[in-house]
């Protein structure tokens, strides 16, 4: 809930402020959204049932349909290049997976897909440029078909087993998941007021920085050879 109304609330004002950060949030829901499908396309291999795997497919499909409106919009709304952020990965599936492996992944898509749906929906009607707005409609109109339809693919593939336990399991680690990301964003602050705090300490040095750079290739070797020979004194 508070995600939601952050979305309808408070992100339209700060991308209004920067809009920079328009583009920029464009650009990385679209990379978000591509490797969400990559991560399905992946894990195709554990699926044996045709229209399972069919299902998938159009999944993966529809992910990367959602990257490229992102993609268009952020192209829409730059007129500077923009930055491509770095997103670290989480494998869903591990390198050797075990039965129940194709089922907590189901399961940790539908979970995902089921808060997905909520927020693109409070960004589809926040007040934001058009642009935004269209891309989050139109990707918001598939992920609400996907997650009555991994809800669907559940079900055969829990034989027997709990789905409400399978589903708590699959909300905690997303959950987990999340709050690393969050502590990794709070960790670059102490980081970029420490890097400020060095500019501002190195700017004095800035015009002999720049005397030096100019000076004839002879004249920096003279010195360098004479900064050596100082230390190789001490």
């Amino acid at each position: 809930m508070l995600r939601r109304w952050l979305a309808r609330r408070v992100t339209p004002l700060i991308w209004k402020l920067s809009p920079r950060r328009e583009a920029a949030a464009m650009r990385e829901y679209g990379i978000i959204e591509k490797d969400s499908g990559c991560q399905i396309l992946d894990a195709l291999d554990l699926v044996a049932e045709p229209a399972a795997r069919a299902q998938l497919f159009q999944q993966v499909l529809e992910e990367f349909h959602h990257a490229d409106l992102f993609e268009g919009a952020c192209r829409e709304l730059s007129s500077a290049p923009v930055p491509t952020p770095i997103v670290t990965r989480d494998a869903l599936v591990g390198e050797n997976p075990g039965p129940s492996a194709l089922l907590d992944l189901i399961a940790y898509v539908h979970v995902g897909e089921a808060a997905v749906d909520l927020d693109f929906q409070a960004y589809a009607t926040a007040p934001l440029k058009a642009p935004i707005a269209r891309a989050f409609a139109l990707a918001r109109a598939d992920e609400h078909h996907h997650v009555a339809d991994s809800r669907r693919m559940l079900e055969p593939f829990a034989a027997g087993r709990s789905l409400s336990r399978v589903l708590w399991k699959a909300r905690l680690l997303r959950g987990w998941r999340a709050y690393l990301k969050a502590m990794r964003g709070v960790g670059q602050v102490p980081l970029g007021a420490l890097l400020s705090v060095l500019y501002v300490l190195a700017a004095p040095l800035r015009g002999a920085s720049r005397r030096r750079l100019e000076m004839p290739p002879e004249r920096q070797l003279e010195i360098l050879r004479e900064q050596w020979a100082r230390a190789g004194a001490r």
